[in-house]
C-alpha cells in the first residue's frame, strides 16, 4: 500500500538527518516508520534541542514539505518504500527516502548492477583496473553505480559515460540542487539521459563529512556486489566495506600494485575476510554466482511497485542480529559549526540553519 501524505512528510523531513545524529524527540517517530537508530544510517540520538528549538512530528512534517515543494522546483523525485522504483532489499531499506533525479526506476537500474569505487589519489594501473573493469561490466549488461567523488569514482564516470549502451547511478552525499552539489552539474545532463543520481539528503543539503561517510555505506550496500579498486591503509572504504560484508553484502577488492600505499587498505579487507581478490570482471561475476544471486533473481527484484516479489530478497544472507544499544549524546556542535566536506572552514551551509527554524 502507499504512504499517506503525513507519513511522507515526515520520511523526507527525516532525510535531513541520515548519516547523522537524530534529535531524541524524533526516536519514536524513526522507530514508527520502521528506521533503526544506531546503525550506519541514524548513529544515535542527541538529547539536546539544537539552536532552533525542540523538534516534534508537527515541525518535521511541516520540514518535509517544505523541501517536497524545493525538490519539485528542482526536478528532484522524492521515493519511499513501497513507491514504484523503490530498491527494496538494498542499504535504501535503511533509509526514510531517496532522493533521485533521472530515472526514478532505481530498483530496476540496481536489477543487474555493480558498484566500483576506490581510493581518491589512484595510480596509473589503478585507473586502468577501473576503467577495464566498468567497460567490461557494462558490456556484460551490468549497470555501473559510483559516487561523485574524484579519483577512481571520476574516472568510471568518465569511462561509463563514453560508451554508449552503459547505464550509469551516481550516488551523492549531498542535496542534488546545484547549490549543495556543484560539482555534478557538468555532468548532470548525459547522466540524466540514460540514468540517475541519488542522494539520501534532501535538496540544500550540504556533503559534509558525515553525508559522505554515509554515502559510502550506501554505495556499499546497493547491486549484487561492490568492487574497490585500490585503497590505502586508513581509507574512508575499509569501515562501510567491513559493515556491507558483515551484513551479508558482497564486497569485492582489486589490487593494486604490491608494494603500493593504495594497495594497503584492499591488502587489509582480503586478510580480515572482509573482502573476495578478483582481477577484473569475470571473476566479479564468478564471485557473484559464488554469493548465491543469480542474474534472474536480480532481475526479479527489479521488478517496480507495492507488489514486488519480496521473496526474491531471500538470496541475500540475513545479516547477524544484535542488540545495539542506542547512544544518547549530551551535545552535538550546532548545524552552523560542523564542518563540510566542500568547505573545509565551516560555515552557514545546511538547509536547516534556512528551512528548520
Amino acid at each position: 500500500m502507499y504512504l499517506d501524505h503525513q507519513a511522507r512528510d515526515a520520511r523526507a523531513g527525516l532525510s535531513l538527518f541520515a548519516g547523522r545524529s537524530l534529535p531524541s524527540r524524533l526516536f519514536d517517530v524513526a522507530g514508527s516508520l520502521g528506521l533503526r537508530v544506531g546503525g550506519w544510517a541514524y548513529r544515535s540520538v542527541i538529547a539536546d534541542p539544537d539552536e532552533h528549538g525542540e523538534w516534534n512530528i508537527q515541525r518535521l512534517r511541516r520540514l518535509g514539505r517544505t523541501v517536497q515543494e524545493a525538490a519539485s522546483a528542482a526536478q528532484i523525485s522524492m521515493l519511499v518504500p513501497c513507491d514504484p522504483g523503490w530498491p527494496a532489499g538494498t542499504g535504501c531499506d535503511e533509509l526514510p527516502c531517496l532522493w533521485v533525479r533521472g530515472n526514478t526506476d532505481v530498483a530496476g537500474l540496481l536489477g543487474a548492477a555493480v558498484a566500483v569505487t576506490g581510493t581518491d589519489t589512484p595510480s596509473d594501473d589503478g585507473l586502468a583496473m577501473a576503467a577495464g573493469l566498468a567497460t567490461d561490466l557494462v558490456h556484460a549488461g551490468w549497470t555501473i553505480v559510483t559516487s561523485t567523488d574524484a579519483g577512481i569514482d571520476q574516472h568510471v564516470t568518465a569511462t561509463v559515460l563514453h560508451l554508449p549502451d552503459a547505464v550509469p547511478l551516481l550516488v551523492t552525499g549531498g542535496g542534488l540542487d546545484p547549490a549543495s552539489s556543484p560539482t555534478i552539474a557538468a555532468i548532470l545532463p548525459p547522466i540524466l539521459t540514460r540514468g540517475a543520481v541519488i542522494s539520501m539528503a534532501p535538496p540544500g543539503a550540504r556533503p559534509w563529512r558525515a553525508r559522505v561517510r554515509a554515502r559510502n555505506e550506501l554505495l556499499h550496500r546497493l547491486g549484487a556486489a561492490s568492487v574497490l579498486v585500490e585503497a590505502g591503509a586508513r581509507s574512508r572504504h575499509l569501515r562501510p566495506a567491513r559493515g556491507a560484508a558483515r551484513s551479508g553484502r558482497l564486497v569485492c577488492a582489486e589490487l593494486g600494485p604490491a608494494a603500493a600505499a593504495t594497495s594497503q587498505g584492499c591488502r587489509k579487507l582480503l586478510r580480515d575476510g572482509a573482502a573476495h581478490p578478483v582481477t577484473g570482471a569475470q571473476q566479479v561475476l564468478e564471485a557473484i554466482g559464488n554469493h548465491g544471486i543469480g542474474l534472474s533473481t536480480l532481475r526479479g527484484m527489479a521488478h517496480t511497485g507495492p507488489d514486488r516479489d519480496t521473496g526474491a530478497l531471500d538470496a541475500f544472507p540475513a545479516a547477524e542480529t544484535q542488540a545495539i544499544d542506542v547512544v544518547v549524546e549530551p551535545h552535538e556542535l550546532p548545524a552552523r559549526r560542523d564542518l563540510s566536506v566542500s568547505d573545509p572552514a565551516g560555515g552557514c551551509d545546511d538547509i536547516a540553519d534556512n528551512l528548520a527554524a
